[in-house]
Formats: structure tokens, C-alpha cells, sequence
């Protein structure tokens, strides 16, 4: 039996040799419609294409059973389900805080391979696309936390959790006062003697508004002084620190934000940038561009903007609008992003089912530059430009590889490989490849099967540096035309660039 990276190294030599690139799929977007730019709701029904594509952007899975359950009880029913804030999977967040040995002194690897596992695992995913889409917006590293203070990071992505579909006020109040992002962006360094400008320049640039847009210097000056009172202390008994207030170290002078003046704290620095700036304008424009396309019609964000505005800065009914809208489901929509790597490895994992130890798909995010809770600075993670960076391209490969080639560990953990294959009796090369092509959510042209197929029938060899092909007919109940050339088949198909998409 060939080595595992042997078996995929001999589908990739096999594939180049028949010319096969996979690069079928579909043409560069059309020019912008009208549906395009559309928030009415897509009338339906909807094409396979479209319902993955829901399923894509709102549980990072591709199945077709996940597909399925999407539609049992219709569109409306589903996106009642998962914009439901109050609807949890405890079971599987409480096996994975049994993942950290000791709750209040976690390793980076352990609060990294915590999230993974409810990520991976949750009946709930739509709450864990929303978490990580606002860890990205705002982005704490865990490498700036030593064991005293990790336990406060497990706190903000719990927070983010929790409030990711519910007030943006309050997620925006929550995120300025969390203590890891007091110590991230030198909150607790920010007295009323020695006037620290970090936070309060990143909470407009990065959370609130954007790049200079509707604040001035004074303005970030003033706001400094509003954010000032937090500071560290050491718990020596637990050998924990914590973040509290201490009234003798804020500045209670009168300050002017936005041309407007009073005695300004936290609270008050929510409510007048809400208030006196384009906030709503700014958090609707990402909403959509992370799920629809880029850049965001004026128009768009204009109606989104106001459709925020009148739900009291609520966030789930903006998000319902967008993906219900006929702009999601429209042509531009469909594989306008290059997946990030845990959006990819998170969700082969969830489509297959199959096992990858949480250790090793920690590290193979770490090597593609994504580990979560581990963003490279206050800035989050690039746009879709860093994915296609030759380096990222070559190691996010490396993770379907090992899932593709994990038979020991997926032995006794899992679903079994066979349960992604057809019965025995229908197991034929063409049943093959369609069944994991479906698994994996693409469309392939009758040449692309055919291509594949011929891959399956075929017995390919090593022989010094060439490769050596003869064709054998693949028999769905040969374990080694099973092991060997369907697992090397499911590699192949999640390096088909429609895959990459989203």
C-alpha cells in the first residue's frame, strides 16, 4: 500500500498528466444587475448552486444533508432558527471546556483547539460564523497573553459569542470595556495623568467607522480621556490578573467629542459615535460584503444602514434582510470570496464528518496564517489578496491532505470514510465521484466527471521519477481501489478551485 503523501502525490502526478486542471466552474461575475443590488427577497426556488451557497456563507458546511435541513421547513424557517440568539448547543461547549485542563490558566493551544472543537462539532454553526466574523473585526492575539491572562481572551470570544446577533451598541460598549481588549490596545496603560491614545483611536479606525472617517485628532484626544479608569491588578492568590475601575485614575473634566461637551465615560463614547456618526453605515457595509460581494452598492448599504437604525441597532433583523435578499442568492453573490482557511478547514471537516485531531488542525491553520484567536494584528486578517499568496495556497492543501489520509485516527473516530461513499452494490466510479462531489458542494461538468472517473479506473505507480498508468477498473468493494484511489479522489475534488470559493 502506497505512503499516505504518496497516494496523493501520485492523484495530483495522475491529474497533470491527463491535462485534467478541474478549472471548470463558473465564468467572472456578469456586470452588476438589478437583482444584484437588490434587499427584496429572492422569490425562489432556489438552484443547488444558490442553496449551497446559503449554506456556505451560514454554516461553512457544503453537504447535501446540511443542504437539505436548510430548506425542510423553508428559507424563513431556517434563518428564524439561526438567527435565534437563544438557541445553544450545550453539550458540545461543555466537552469543549473539558478540552483545557485548568479553566482559569489555559495554553494558547488549548483555548485555540476549545473553539475548534465547538466550531467543528456545534448543532448551532451559524453562532460560531458570526463569533469569528466579529473576532476578525475585533481582533485580540492570544500571543500578547501570558497564563495570568489568557482566561480573560476565553471571556471576550465568549462575550462575542453571546451578543454577535443581538444590540450593536452593546457589543460595541462590551468589546471597549473587555478587559483583553484593555490590555490589547493599552487600555489599562490610559490615566488621567499620562493620556494613552491607542483605543480610542482603534475604536473609531477599526470598530466603529473606518479609516479617518467623521473624526478628527481632537476628537481621538478628547476620547482618550473619556476611556480612562481601567487598570490591572494581580489576584496573587489564584495568580490571576484582572481588569477593574478605579475612580481615582479617570478623567472627570469636561470633554468635546463631535462638537458636543460634557463629562464623557465609556458609555457615553458608544452612544454619541452611534448617534453622531455613520456607525450604522460602516457595520452594514462589512455585513454585506463579507456575505454578498465587494464593494457594496451605495444604495445598499444606505437601506441596510437605515433598516439598522429603525431596529434600534439590533443586528439580526440587517442580517435577515441580507440573507434573504435577492443580492445573496444573485450571480455576483455566488464565489465572490476566496474561503479563508478556517472557513475551508472547518468546513471539510464538518461536510465529511471525517476526524482530524484538533492538535493537527490547529497547526496546519497556524501554517496557512489563520489560527484562531491568533490574528496578526489589531487589524484582524487580510482580505481575500492574503489567501492567494502562493504560500497560503500551498499549505491549505496540506490539511486536505491529512484528512484525506487519516485512516488510523479516523478508524475508532468519526464518521468512516465508507459513509461517503455509495452502498457496496451501487459503488461504481461514477457514483463515486458524483457522491463526493456532492458532499463537497460542487457543480462539475460532465468532462470534469469524466476526467475523474478515468483517475478511479485507473492504477498509477512510481517507478524512480515517473509515473506509470494502466487502467484497472475501480470496484467500490476493493478496500485498496477504496483507501487508496477514493480518498486520493476526495483530495483532488477539494483542490477544484470552485472549492475555494464561497
Amino acid at each position: 500500500m502506497p505512503r499516505p503523501l504518496a497516494t496523493v502525490l501520485l492523484a495530483l502526478l495522475w491529474l497533470a498528466a491527463c491535462g485534467g486542471s478541474g478549472a471548470g466552474g463558473s465564468p467572472l461575475p456578469a456586470p452588476l444587475e438589478p437583482a444584484e443590488s437588490s434587499l427584496l427577497p429572492e422569490p425562489g426556488p432556489l438552484d443547488g448552486r444558490q442553496l449551497a451557497h446559503l449554506v456556505g456563507r451560514t454554516q461553512w458546511a457544503t453537504d447535501a444533508q446540511s443542504r437539505e435541513s436548510t430548506v425542510a421547513d423553508g428559507i424563513d424557517a431556517y434563518l428564524d432558527r439561526i438567527l435565534d440568539p437563544s438557541r445553544r448547543d450545550a453539550d458540545t461547549e461543555a466537552a469543549a471546556l473539558g478540552l483545557i485542563a485548568y479553566l482559569d490558566q489555559p495554553t494558547a493551544s488549548e483555548l485555540v483547539q476549545w473553539w475548534l472543537h465547538i466550531m467543528v462539532n456545534t448543532r448551532e454553526p451559524f453562532r460560531e460564523v458570526m463569533a469569528f466574523y466579529w473576532h476578525d473585526h475585533f481582533a485580540t492575539s492570544v500571543d500578547a497573553f501570558d497564563r495570568y491572562r489568557r482566561h480573560l481572551l476565553r471571556d471576550q470570544i465568549q462575550k462575542l459569542r453571546l451578543l454577535g446577533l443581538g444590540d450593536l451598541r452593546q457589543l460595541l460598549y462590551a468589546m471597549l470595556t473587555d478587559p483583553a481588549m484593555l490590555i490589547w490596545l493599552n487600555g489599562v496603560d490610559n490615566t488621567r495623568e499620562v493620556i494613552n491614545e491607542n483605543l480610542a483611536r482603534e475604536f473609531y479606525e477599526r470598530f466603529a467607522l473606518g479609516v479617518d472617517n467623521g473624526y478628527t485628532q481632537t476628537d481621538v484626544r478628547e476620547t482618550a480621556r473619556a476611556l480612562t479608569g481601567y487598570r490591572l491588578v494581580r489576584d496573587n492568590v489564584n495568580e490571576l490578573d484582572r481588569v477593574v475601575f478605579d475612580p481615582g485614575r479617570a478623567d472627570t473634566e469636561p470633554k468635546t467629542i463631535f462638537g458636543r461637551t460634557g463629562n464623557f465615560g465609556f458609555a457615553e463614547v458608544v452612544d454619541l459615535v452611534v448617534a453622531e456618526r455613520p456607525v450604522a453605515e460602516f457595520v452594514c457595509r462589512q455585513l454585506f460584503e463579507h456575505f454578498c460581494y465587494s464593494p457594496a452598492p451605495a444604495e445598499v448599504v444606505a437601506q441596510l444602514a437605515a433598516r439598522l437604525r429603525n431596529a434600534n441597532y439590533q443586528l439580526r433583523p440587517v442580517l435577515r434582510v441580507i440573507l434573504r435578499s435577492r443580492a445573496f442568492f444573485a450571480a455576483k453573490s455566488l464565489g465572490s470570496h476566496l474561503k479563508s482557511p478556517v472557513e475551508t478547514g472547518v468546513g471539510l471537516l464538518r461536510s465529511t464528518g471525517l476526524a482530524l485531531s484538533l492538535p493537527i488542525t490547529d497547526f496546519l491553520l497556524a501554517t496557512q496564517g489563520q489560527r484562531p484567536l491568533a490574528p496578526p494584528n489589531v487589524g484582524g486578517w487580510g482580505d481575500d489578496d492574503e489567501w492567494l499568496a502562493t504560500g497560503s495556497l500551498m499549505f491549505r492543501s496540506q490539511l486536505a491532505h491529512a484528512l484525506a489520509t487519516n485512516r488510523n485516527q479516523q478508524s475508532n473516530r468519526g464518521a468512516p470514510f465508507e459513509s461517503l461513499l455509495p452502498p457496496v452494490s451501487a459503488r461504481t466510479a461514477n457514483a463515486v465521484v458524483r457522491a463526493l462531489a456532492d458532499r463537497l458542494g460542487l457543480e462539475l461538468t460532465p468532462e470534469e466527471i469524466a476526467t475523474y472517473e478515468e483517475y478511479l479506473d485507473t492504477a498509477a505507480s512510481e517507478e524512480g521519477t515517473e509515473l506509470r498508468r494502466q487502467r484497472d477498473p475501480f470496484r467500490g468493494d476493493n478496500a485498496a481501489h477504496v483507501s487508496e484511489r477514493a480518498r486520493g479522489l476526495l483530495f483532488l475534488l477539494t483542490q477544484h478551485p470552485s472549492y475555494l470559493l464561497r
